[in-house]
């Protein structure tokens, strides 16, 4: 699955997770409720090869999916020329206990799931300007 949709808004976010449902709210909230661009991608594998054919301002990452988890995900995607220092917000049922996982990687928030589709975009927009 892949959605990209154009928009005014400066900001191209990744999304990445297994759950399809999460994907399609999180896409929607981000589109319509922040303005942003999206793609979505529903495994690690899928997110690497979107970020070789354009690098995100942003990926929003699932950490608990089959084949790569998210940090693995994370590393990957920073491994690729330019996209180092591309900002990576964790979106988990795990919370803090995530971090021992990421290090080495570009993760510069972890968001627990349930999220709110309401405040999501405002959430990113916070860490986009941070980094």
């Amino acid at each position: 699955m892949n959605i990209s949709e154009g928009t005014d808004s400066p900001w191209h976010v990744l999304v990445v997770d297994d759950d399809e449902l999460v994907l399609e709210v999180a896409a929607l909230s981000l589109r319509a409720v922040g303005g942003f661009t999206v793609e979505t991608a529903v495994d690690g594998a899928h997110a690497v090869e979107a970020c070789r054919h354009r690098l995100p301002d942003l990926v929003l990452l699932d950490m608990m999916m089959p084949g790569m988890d998210g940090a693995e995900t994370a590393r990957a995607i920073n491994g690729l020329p330019g996209a180092s220092t591309v900002p990576v917000v964790v979106l988990t049922a795990k919370g803090e206990a995530v971090r021992d996982g990421i290090d080495g990687t570009s993760v510069l928030a972890v968001l627990e799931k349930p999220f709110d589709p309401m405040t999501l975009p405002d959430r990113l927009r916070e860490v986009l300007v941070r980094a």
